[in-house]
């Protein structure tokens, strides 16, 4: 059966059968059919067991609506005796009072199948504990089947009554393990899960002695819906990704703690979900909902986070901001790139539904990104601004703060069906501001024209990208950007191998000179150049760039020295200052050609072509 269907239990239901205790020994877990090694390989959890809780007499662990919690921890540690498998929690609300502890390698706990996120199998506070749930894995000796399990198809509500909520959601460790350093949980299921009420975190891990590096990596959430708390996520991973779901109501959405990492694919984060149609309950609230997508809470460096066609929409603050001062006074990011993302804070001209935000726990900011002490590199790649005005008032914030230790970098995309088609705002230090969003040129580019919906196409029209397909007829060789400086630098490939389309763009600064280019590799180089010395970022090689030299001809420097050449019929290998271009001919030309030669190969045994 697919995955992502209900799992077929009815096979062993007259095998178990618990009451209300939800007593399981030893002699009635190993009543239940176990898994064969070579199906577990492909179809994990429905290749093993899988139990039932419910309010049934046929259900495996018959719940009674007051502790429920106590027959879904027992029907995991049955499915967890018997080698891992499913603990399918039949459709109806469950009452919680402790925390729902899935410490077993293998065991994933489910509902039934959410559709909109609707309360098909609600899971609802009815006491004051923490957290709600929990991760962990197990002991090294026990015997750990591919998956640490995972949770899916679950409604999860902390509040206990109204304006009562409990403090912590998804917790994904062991906030006690017996051995140190424990082992991280890795590859679980996280999805189709919606957790609301929280004073603390939606989901969160753990960062100490035990865990040095966080408790849990190489986690997808997909379609997780967290809503209404102080902190929607606090990642503690270096590689945690989200595929869709909502991040909304929550102080902040994204808490980004030391030395983590992660990517987001069409997540959306906003202040309230139906923000333009919400209004506040006449009972109080243990939090307001005003909002911080991105909140960098690090007093050291964070990995990268990457945002890809993600919603960002604030009534009151910043979508991206560090409210962690660094330590020593360095800031340090390993990057934010935002790439056909879409961007709006209404902060500027005020939202009828937040009048009485002095007390927030920091003021609220006018400004659409706050990079004030992020650090490093924010890359803005043809995403939409919401700079529209309303009655003359200008409601969406346009403006970025720049910090002193920050390189803001902006590709592409207008404001689609702006009237007032107005561009960005940069107030701090705008000497680290390198905005191209206008004057692109190229051969063989590729051009959008910018439209509004009703009317012609606004000039000048956008370049999307410039590529290079088979530079040479009867030669297969990519092209490469190559630097020679040192012996254990490597090639930025930008074409990969005959026949595939990359992506090879070049940006020019209001003056004409070329500045940056995109690899077909998603990294962005950028650096200030001259006309003589372009600049982009290769390994540790920051005078290495590429200029048009001739008509329909492009080549590469490096070092403020010519490395390669192309034009319509030949791919030429060259050293020599920019000025003096000439066919190639000596033996520094001839290694340097093979070098590339031999960077491509490897690609190619690399790619299995």
């Amino acid at each position: 059966m697919d995955n992502t269907t209900t799992p077929q239990d009815s096979t062993r239901r007259n095998i178990l059968r618990f009451g209300a205790a939800g007593v399981v020994g030893a002699a009635a877990a190993s009543a239940l059919p176990t898994h064969t090694a070579d199906a577990s390989s492909h179809r994990p959890f429905q290749s093993r067991i899988c139990v039932t809780v419910g309010p049934d007499r046929t259900d495996d662990f018959r719940t009674d609506g007051t502790n429920d919690a106590t027959q879904i921890n027992a029907a995991i540690q049955a499915a967890g005796d018997a080698g891992g498998g499913i603990v399918h929690i039949k459709a109806g609300t469950y009452y919680i009072t402790d925390t729902i502890d899935n410490n077993r390698a293998g065991v994933l706990v489910r509902g039934d199948l959410v559709t909109h996120y609707a309360k098909v199998t609600y899971l609802k506070a009815a006491a004051d504990f923490t957290p709600f749930a929990r991760l962990a894995t197990p002991m090294p000796s026990e015997s750990d089947p591919p998956e640490d399990g995972g949770f899916e198809e679950l409604y999860i509500d902390g509040e206990i009554e109204e304006g009562r909520w409990i403090e912590d959601g998804l917790v994904i460790g062991d906030p006690n393990p017996q051995y140190s350093p424990a082992r991280k949980v890795k590859g679980a299921r996280i999805r189709n899960l919606r957790l609301e009420h929280f004073t603390g975190h939606g989901i969160t891990g753990f960062t100490n002695e035990t865990y040095p590096s966080g408790s849990f990596d190489d986690i997808v959430f997909d379609n997780v819906r967290i809503a209404w708390c102080r902190i929607g996520v606090k990642n503690d991973s270096t590689a945690t990704k989200f595929n869709g779901g909502v991040l909304g109501a929550c102080n902040v959405g994204v808490a980004a703690s030391n030395f983590s990492g992660a990517q987001f694919f069409g997540t959306v984060f906003t202040t309230v979900p139906g923000d333009s149609r919400w209004t506040e309950p006449d009972y109080p609230l243990p939090l307001e909902p005003w909002f911080t997508a991105v909140d960098v809470q690090a007093d050291r460096s964070v990995a990268a986070y990457s945002f890809v066609g993600c919603y960002f929409e604030s009534a009151t603050h910043s979508i991206l901001r560090r409210s962690v001062q660094p330590a020593g006074g360095l800031s340090y990011t390993g990057g934010f790139t935002f790439q056909a993302c879409a961007m709006r804070n209404l902060s500027a001209g005020g939202h009828p539904a937040f009048d009485d935000i002095d007390d927030f726990p920091y003021p609220p900011s006018g400004y659409l990104l706050d990079l004030a002490h992020i650090g490093g590199t924010v890359a803005l790649v043809n995403c939409w601004y919401d700079t529209n005005v309303i009655g003359g008032i200008e409601r969406a914030s346009r403006s970025v703060n720049v910090g002193d230790q920050t390189q803001v970098v902006v590709f592409g995309a207008d404001n689609y069906g702006d009237a007032f088609n107005r561009e960005l705002e940069f107030v701090g230090n705008t000497s680290g501001v390198s905005n191209y969003r206008g004057g692109f040129t190229g051969i063989n580019t590729t051009y959008l024209p910018r439209k509004r919906t009703t009317s012609a196409p606004i000039d000048p029209p956008i370049a999307s990208r410039m590529t290079v397909n088979n530079p040479q007829t009867v030669d297969e060789r990519a092209v490469a950007l190559v630097s020679a400086g040192a012996e254990n630098e490597k090639p930025l490939v930008i074409q990969s191998v005959h026949g595939q389309q990359a992506r090879l763009t070049e940006w020019q600064d209001p003056a004409g000179q070329p500045m940056a280019f995109v690899s077909n590799l998603g990294r962005i180089y950028a650096f200030a150049g001259t006309e003589g010395l372009p600049g982009v970022g290769n390994a540790r090689d920051t005078d290495t760039g590429m200029y048009f030299p001739a008509q329909d001809t492009v080549g590469w420097t490096v070092g403020g020295r010519v490395a390669m050449r192309l034009d319509e019929s030949v791919l030429a290998v060259h050293d020599r200052p920019i000025v003096g271009v000439a066919d190639p001919d000596g033996p520094q030309d001839a290694a340097t050609k093979n070098y590339v030669d031999s960077q491509i190969q490897a690609l190619r045994k690399e790619l299995g072509r």
